[in-house]
């Protein structure tokens, strides 16, 4: 039998048939079923060619055929458990956002300006009791969409430019004008979607601001859209609120994206020495890289992000009869405004109940994923200790170890 003759049978899992004596014009078989000629040449190319069949056997043997069913449950699991996290870590947190920015915003909300997590929570109860507990997720609808639709556009653009960089990757056009590419694609989406931020802040920050129908969501779209860019004297024109906010946006992405790239890299390395590199290990390093990341920014972006919240609540969104207040002709004037009521800590005033309340629940979040992760992983390595090797690659192994 040649060896690729030989290779088939190994690939299409055939048995292996012995040759008769006689049956072969390379010399005469002998009992053990080896065979010999007396051309020197020949005998020479058959030792090579057992030689050649022993190795390769010996190297298949060593790897294990790949368990579908361990892959589609570690799939499976992974997936789950990665949109689980997420979504309950955003619902979780998200009241402390709401109680957050209502402090950034109007100061005078808790007695104590330097308010605890624990004052945030009986806020809470307080809003829900008087108000009902639906209040105290005022516009998430509006942030879980305009989140939705980032990503989206982000995964869209990302496909988009790696189609294109098969084609004209190396180009110096492409690289010089991927620089201007990039920010230019995000400024435009930014400002698409800035009407959902602009109504999800007048929500959070006020409880009586209502969106009553689909169709008066649609006119406040317009109306704020209009008013970005056809109304310089009014204090919402796209100066004072539209580039304070993108400006905001950009940082937060570059501290964001770095910070999950480094934390990323270094899960992942300490997964690769412990040859933890399935499917089922992708989600962990993301979720926590990212939580991290996000708190991060928010950290260091504080003092932006109360001045951008007090920009954004002002107005009342294009909704007929909404209340609404103005009450900041631009970004230096709201900056001066903050300075003169409290000076610096006026910036940070909602840090300690709102971010560190945040990033409470952020931990609890990540520590319960990770102990559901444990969990799930060993009760994956039980249920499917080593993937089964082939039977017949053993089998023809120990032959060919006994003859050797």
């Amino acid at each position: 039998m040649v060896l690729t003759e030989y290779l088939w049978h190994l690939a299409l899992r055939l048995p292996m048939t012995e040759s008769k004596p006689g049956s072969t014009s390379l010399g005469i078989a002998e009992d053990d079923g080896t065979i010999k000629s007396d051309d020197p040449l020949v005998r020479q190319r058959d030792e090579s060619l057992y030689h050649a069949q022993r190795e390769i056997l010996l190297t298949i043997a060593r790897f294990d055929v790949p368990n579908e069913q361990k892959e589609w449950v570690e799939l499976t699991c992974g997936s789950c458990l990665a949109i689980g996290s997420l979504a309950s870590l955003y619902f979780f947190t998200y009241p402390f956002f709401v109680a957050r920015t209502r402090h950034q915003v109007y100061p005078d909300v808790f007695e104590n300006h330097y308010a605890s997590p624990l004052d945030y929570l009986k806020y809470l109860r307080s809003v829900g009791q008087a108000r009902g507990y639906a209040k105290i997720w005022s516009g998430f609808k509006l942030q879980v969409i305009y989140h939705s639709l980032v990503l989206a556009h982000d995964t869209i653009a990302e496909n988009i430019e790696i189609l294109l960089s098969m084609d004209i990757g190396n180009s110096w056009f492409w690289k010089c004008g991927k620089y201007f590419f990039d920010p230019s694609r995000d400024f435009i989406s930014y400002t698409i979607l800035f009407p959902l931020l602009h109504l999800s802040t007048l929500q959070r920050t006020n409880l009586s601001f209502t969106i009553p129908t689909t169709s008066a969501f649609l006119r406040a779209y317009c109306a704020t859209m209009r008013c970005l860019f056809t109304c310089p004297e009014n204090a919402f024109y796209f100066n004072n609120t539209l580039l304070p906010a993108y400006s905001y946006h950009a940082f937060f992405k570059i501290i964001q994206s770095y910070t999950r790239t480094r934390i990323y890299k270094r899960i992942k390395k300490n997964q690769k020495r412990r040859g933890e590199e399935s499917l089922f290990y992708e989600f962990f390093p993301n979720f926590a890289s990212s939580l991290a990341g996000h708190l991060l920014g928010t950290a260091l972006l504080y003092p932006l992000e109360t001045v951008v919240h007090r920009l954004l609540a002002q107005g009342n969104g294009g909704i007929p009869g909404a209340p609404g207040v103005v009450k900041y002709e631009g970004i230096w004037d709201c900056i001066k405004r903050v300075y003169q009521e409290s000076g610096i800590l006026g910036f940070y005033r909602s840090m300690l109940g709102g971010f560190f309340g945040e990033a409470l629940v952020g931990w609890l979040a990540l520590e319960t994923t990770y102990y559901v992760f444990n969990r799930m992983h060993k009760w994956i390595k039980d249920a499917y200790p080593h993937p089964p090797s082939h039977p017949r690659l053993g089998e023809r192994n120990d032959e060919y170890e006994g003859r050797n």
